[in-house]
C-alpha cells in the first residue's frame, strides 16, 4: 500500500511538474509573440491578452470585490473562493484564443455593468432610508403637537404663500391702483377746469370790446348841427383794447395736455381731454380772426371824423371851397388807409353813402349842403349789428361747454368702471420719460 501510495504521490509531482512547465513554456511563449493590450473602460486600465486567463480572472476579481460589506455579507467568503479558484483554474488555465478571450472579457464587462446598476440603485435606496439621511423624528402628540405639526405642513406654507400673492395682486387691482386712479382722474377734472376758466375769461374779453365800441356810434346827435357835433377821441384806447383782446387769443400751452399723475396715466382720458382742448383751440382761433374785425371798427370809426369835418366845414363857412377841398384830401386819404388796412363786415352797408361823399368832394364847387348832410346822416346814424357773429361764437361756446361736460361726465364713468368688479382689471400706463 505505502508504495502505490509513494507511486500516486510521485506521479502527482510530476503533474503539477509537468503543469508548471507548461505554464512556465507558454509564458516563454507569449512574451516572444507580440503583446495585444485589451483596454478596460470599467476597471479604467489596460489589461494584457498575453496573461492566462486565469490570471486576467483574478485581476479582475481582485478589483471588483464588493465594498459595501456591510449589507451585503458572504459568508465563509475566503473558503468559498479558494474553492471556486481551484475549480475556475482547472477548468479555464488552459490556453485560449486571444478573440475568445477578449469576447469573453466584453461579456463580463455588460455583465457587471447591469449586476451593478441594480445592486448600486437598492444599495442607495437602503441607505437612505437611515435616520441620518431621512431625518425621521418622533411622533408629536398633544395639543401643542398637534400645532407644531401644522406649522411644519408644507400644505400651510403653500397656502401662505398663496394667499400672500393673491392679496399682494388684490391690493394692487384693488386698493393702490384705484387710489393712483382716483388722483388721476381729480387731476385730470381740475385740469379741464382751469382750460374751461381760461376759456371763458378770454372769450368774455371779446364781447366786452365789441359793446364798447358800438356805444362809441351812438356819440352822433341828430338834433345838432354839424359843426356841434363832437368828434371820436378814444382812438388809441379803444385800438389798444382791441389789439390786446386779439393777442388773448392764443392758447395756454400749459393746458393743451392732461397731465400724468406721478407718471401714470390713462389713455382713453387723455383721449377725452384731447376732444375738449382741441374744441378750445380751434374756437380761440375762431375768436382771434374776429378780433380783427373789431380793429378794423375802431379804424372806421376814426375814418368818420373825416366825413364830420368836412360837414362841419360846410356849415361854416359855406362858401370857402378851399377849406372844404382840403377836408375833402384828408377824407380821400383817410379812407385809401381804411381799405389798405382792411373794412370791417359790415361796411357793404355804408359803402354807397360813403362812395356818394367821395363824389361830391371831387366838385366841391358844385356840392349841394342839403343833400350833402342827408349822405352825411346816413353814414353818422348808422349803427352796426353784430347779432350773426355773435351768434355764431355762442354756439361755439355751447359747443365747447358740451365737450367739457362730457368729459366732466366720462370722468366719473371711467371711475364707476374701473372700481367695478369686472373692470378691476386694468393695468395704468406708466409715462417713462
Amino acid at each position: 500500500m505505502s508504495k502505490k501510495k509513494n507511486k500516486k504521490s510521485v506521479a502527482n509531482k510530476n503533474a503539477v511538474k509537468s503543469d508548471k512547465t507548461s505554464h512556465k513554456n507558454a509564458k516563454n511563449k507569449t512574451e516572444k509573440t507580440s503583446k495585444k493590450v485589451y483596454k478596460d473602460d470599467f476597471l479604467g486600465k489596460d489589461i494584457d491578452l498575453s496573461q492566462t486567463p486565469f490570471e486576467v480572472y483574478q485581476d479582475v476579481r481582485n478589483s471588483n470585490l464588493p465594498v459595501l460589506r456591510e449589507a451585503y455579507e458572504l459568508k465563509n467568503h475566503k473558503d468559498i473562493v479558494d474553492q471556486e479558484d481551484s475549480k475556475i483554474e482547472d477548468i479555464i488555465s488552459q490556453e485560449v484564443d486571444e478573440a475568445e478571450l477578449e469576447e469573453f472579457l466584453n461579456t463580463v464587462k455588460k455583465e457587471k455593468e447591469e449586476f451593478e446598476g441594480v445592486v448600486n440603485k437598492t444599495i442607495i435606496d437602503e441607505k437612505l432610508k437611515h435616520p441620518i439621511y431621512s431625518h425621521a423624528k418622533p411622533a408629536r402628540t398633544g395639543l401643542m403637537g398637534t400645532i407644531a405639526d401644522v406649522f411644519e405642513s408644507d400644505i400651510l406654507w403653500y397656502s401662505v404663500t398663496f394667499s400672500l400673492v393673491l392679496g399682494l395682486i388684490f391690493f394692487f387691482f384693488n386698493g393702490l391702483q384705484p387710489l393712483l386712479l382716483a388722483n388721476y382722474l381729480t387731476q385730470s377734472k381740475l385740469q379741464a377746469q382751469s382750460l374751461e376758466s381760461d376759456y371763458s375769461s378770454k372769450v368774455s374779453s371779446y364781447f366786452t370790446t365789441q359793446n364798447n365800441l358800438v356805444q362809441r356810434f351812438d356819440t352822433y346827435n341828430p338834433t345838432l348841427l354839424c359843426n356841434q357835433q363832437e368828434l371820436y377821441i378814444n382812438f388809441e384806447e379803444d385800438l389798444n383794447q382791441a389789439e390786446r383782446t386779439k393777442n388773448s387769443y392764443f392758447p395756454n400751452n400749459d393746458l393743451i395736455s392732461n397731465p400724468s399723475y406721478n407718471n401714470f396715466f390713462l389713455d382713453e382720458v387723455d383721449t377725452e381731454y384731447l376732444v375738449v382742448t382741441d374744441a378750445y383751440k380751434s374756437n380761440l382761433q375762431k375768436y382771434q380772426d374776429n378780433s380783427q374785425d373789431l380793429i378794423s371798427t375802431v379804424n372806421y370809426l376814426e375814418f368818420r371824423n373825416t366825413i364830420l369835418n368836412i360837414c362841419k366845414a360846410l356849415s361854416e363857412q359855406p362858401r370857402n371851397l378851399q377849406e372844404i377841398t382840403l377836408k375833402c384830401s384828408e377824407f380821400a386819404l383817410s379812407l385809401s388807409e381804411l381799405e389798405s388796412m382792411g373794412t370791417p363786415v359790415f361796411y357793404p352797408d355804408i359803402e354807397e353813402s360813403i362812395e356818394s361823399i367821395q363824389a361830391s368832394c371831387l366838385a366841391p364847387n358844385e356840392l349841394n349842403p342839403s343833400l350833402f348832410y342827408l349822405t352825411v346822416d346816413a353814414v353818422m346814424f348808422y349803427r352796426p349789428s353784430f347779432d350773426a357773429v355773435n351768434a355764431e361764437l355762442i354756439e361755439l361756446n355751447n359747443d365747447f361747454e358740451s365737450k367739457y361736460n362730457t368729459f366732466m361726465l366720462e370722468m366719473d364713468r371711467i371711475y364707476d368702471d374701473k372700481i367695478s368688479l369686472f373692470g378691476l382689471w386694468y393695468i395704468m400706463k406708466y409715462d417713462l420719460s
